[in-house]
């Protein structure tokens, strides 16, 4: 059995469609985060509508807007 097949290498788009991916990066799952809401505000999806088709629990994409927004209004 090939590499590949036992560890198959994943573009950047599907690091960022899985959200049952390991996350314990804190830098990765900010990075996740960010891009799910960016794609969201481009989406012109509801909020719901965006969490649905991605699998993401929408009380975490809430939780992570809002820390977002807090943690860059920190930033001078």
């Amino acid at each position: 059995m090939s590499q590949e097949a036992i560890y198959p290498t994943k573009s950047r788009e599907d690091r960022f469609s899985a959200p049952s991916q390991d996350l314990s990066d804190p830098k990765d799952k900010r990075r996740f985060w960010e891009h799910h809401l960016a794609q969201c505000r481009q989406s012109g999806l509801t909020q719901k509508a965006y969490c649905q088709n991605h699998g993401l629990k929408l009380h975490q994409f809430y939780y992570w807007k809002k820390r977002l927004r807090q943690d860059y209004g920190k930033v001078s």
